[in-house]
């Protein structure tokens, strides 16, 4: 019997099947998904005053040459609504498109200060869907002036506070816990906010300027960490900004048709743990005083007295009984949202 050596005992090799992946899993294995979800441009942003708010979002994937074929985009009333995988307020379907900006919200009108929550679901180009994205929110703003609860209040000019800073404070008490605060602030010309002595938010030079006589613009937070249970203070500082020019100005400011005494409009809107809401707004109630800052204009810049500081002045302690009266003005033009740009 012939004996094969054995160099040529060879395994012969045979083709084996193996599974063709479907769509599902080649979408897994390209990672697709939707990330940077954006309303009007910006990251979860408040006082959204556009009924129909333009959304966006990133395609990322970790392969190369994917595309968007399709995205579905659910918004609903609550995040827990949401993470069920409903939208009782908008679902999209299934729309065949690569649209991944300015796609316009399309569900049940919003009401004002309403804060609405989505997703977003690509296919790609296996037609199989990805994983929803995280979730995202947007707040609506205060659109009409039948929104705005608040008195423009002022210092009295009669009392001559002359080119000072101006101080305004209110206090309040929280008799029920508070799961969301909102505070719309037009401080004219420019304004910084307080609560309980914590300064809000990191801006400078709000709000942007405008032509006041025809448009303003407020700014809205998300104050909810700065309440306490039982007595708060709120407090805003007012300077002159280009609504009130001290010192000639090559472009005639200081004698622009809008010029005026600084102002106030302020709604503090609060939805309790029991689903109940109020508010707190700019009215008579408050009280004003002048402080450290004895000058400001934005071409002549500021003077500080720190003999006449006011320590503790936005906390709910501080004594204000020396402070005077509000003057209540008459009604200016509705705010808008100030929408764009980072802070200053």
């Amino acid at each position: 019997m012939l004996k094969l050596p054995s160099w040529l005992a060879v395994p012969l090799a045979l083709p084996v099947a193996t599974a063709v992946p479907g769509p599902a899993e080649a979408v897994l294995a390209s990672g697709l998904r939707a990330t940077n979800l954006r309303c009007e441009y910006r990251v979860n942003p408040l006082g959204v005053d556009t009924p129909r708010p333009r959304l966006s979002w990133v395609l990322e994937s970790e392969r190369r040459g994917e595309v968007q074929t399709a995205y579905r985009v659910l918004v609903a009333s609550d995040a827990e609504t949401l993470a069920k995988g409903q939208g009782d307020l908008w679902d999209s379907g299934k729309v065949a498109s690569a649209r991944s900006a300015q796609v316009e919200y399309a569900g049940r009108p919003l009401a004002a200060g309403q804060r609405v929550f989505w997703k977003v679901r690509l296919w790609g180009r296996e037609d199989a869907p990805s994983p929803w994205s995280a979730p995202a929110y947007w707040q609506t703003g205060l659109p009409t002036p039948a929104d705005w609860h608040g008195e423009w209040i002022s210092a009295d000019e009669a009392a001559e506070p002359g080119f000072a800073a101006i101080l305004l404070r209110k206090t309040f008490q929280l008799a029920k816990p508070v799961v969301r605060a909102t505070a719309s602030v037009c401080g004219l010309g420019y304004h910084e906010l307080f609560l309980n002595g914590q300064r809000i938010g990191d801006h400078q030079l709000d709000p942007g300027f405008t032509r006041y006589d025809r448009r303003l613009l407020y700014v809205t937070h998300d104050v909810t960490g700065a309440l306490r249970p039982g007595e708060n203070a709120l407090g805003v500082r007012l300077g002159g900004g280009w609504y009130r020019l001290a010192t000639p100005d090559l472009f005639g400011f200081q004698a622009a048709p809008w010029t005026a005494p600084p102002k106030l409009l302020l709604q503090l809107d609060l939805v309790h743990a029991d689903g109940t809401t109020s508010r707190v707004v700019s009215d008579r109630s408050w009280k004003w005083a002048t402080g450290e800052i004895t000058f400001n204009c934005v071409r002549g810049g500021e003077t500080h007295d720190l003999r006449l500081a006011r320590p503790g002045w936005t906390s709910p302690a501080y004594a204000d009984a020396d402070w005077h009266a509000v003057v209540v003005q008459p009604p200016l033009a509705s705010p808008s949202s100030e929408k764009v740009g980072e802070p200053n």
